[in-house]
């Protein structure tokens, strides 16, 4: 296995398709959100992840550039 960053795909305990992303220095940085009902649709949503990613910009609340703290996102406002 290559020693760089990856995303993980595994089944979890209720059948649905999920994935990890791992850092290089092994830690898990971010999880799919919600799991899939097919092998197909998980890779899927990995390739958005990956082809979006690079376009993607840092959001925060007003304070962001102040503090690095927040409220939960779907409190923010994109004004």
């Amino acid at each position: 296995m290559n020693s760089g960053a990856y995303f993980y795909i595994y089944k979890d305990f209720e059948g649905q398709w999920r994935w990890w992303f791992v850092s290089e220095s092994k830690d898990v940085i971010a999880i799919s959100q919600n799991g899939f009902d097919n092998l197909a649709d998980c890779e899927e949503s990995i390739f958005h992840l990956k082809t979006q990613s690079p376009n993607a910009f840092d959001f925060g609340c007003v304070n962001y550039n102040i503090s690095k703290e927040c409220e939960y996102p779907r409190d923010l406002c994109l004004m």
